[in-house]
């Protein structure tokens, strides 16, 4: 949820569940999601590193150090790829743009990102369900 606060903002969250499920949720949730969240993951975050303490097997034998590398590594595969892309995109990334300016246009959201004004159908759905179940038949029969 914290990611979809920073790149859609919580307004854009909340107009987006309107449109999804057809009436407005609390005014209270994109205050929730703009700081309550954050501070929590902080919060959660923090303790994590500071009251660490090695794995350990029932029988009070530590864990091999290996297999806690192994773990912390599989862990970080799947955190390290958003400040890896945004160190890319920040550093890296070439075009006539200043470092300012990408940081800019990096934590804010395009001013036209907003949810559709088209009400959803379902109809819509089905029709498009149905031509790519028939697309991928003819696709095989090739």
């Amino acid at each position: 949820m914290i990611r979809k606060n920073v790149s859609a903002g919580a307004h854009g969250i909340r107009d987006a569940i309107h449109e999804m499920v057809g009436f407005k949720v609390s005014t209270v949730w994109p205050l929730i999601w703009k700081y309550v969240s954050p501070l929590v993951t902080a919060i959660l975050f923090i303790f994590c590193i500071v009251m660490y303490a090695p794995l350990k097997y029932p029988d009070g034998r530590d864990f091999p150090m290996w297999a806690e590398i192994v773990g912390f590594g599989l862990s970080l595969c799947s955190i390290l790829s958003i400040p890896g892309y945004a160190l890319y995109y920040l550093l890296c990334k070439r075009n006539a743009l200043s470092f300012n300016q990408r940081l800019h246009k990096g934590l804010h959201p395009p001013k036209n990102l907003r949810p559709s004004t088209q009400p959803y159908t379902v109809e819509e759905e089905l029709e498009f369900i149905d031509k790519g179940s028939k697309e991928v038949i003819n696709n095989n029969d090739k």
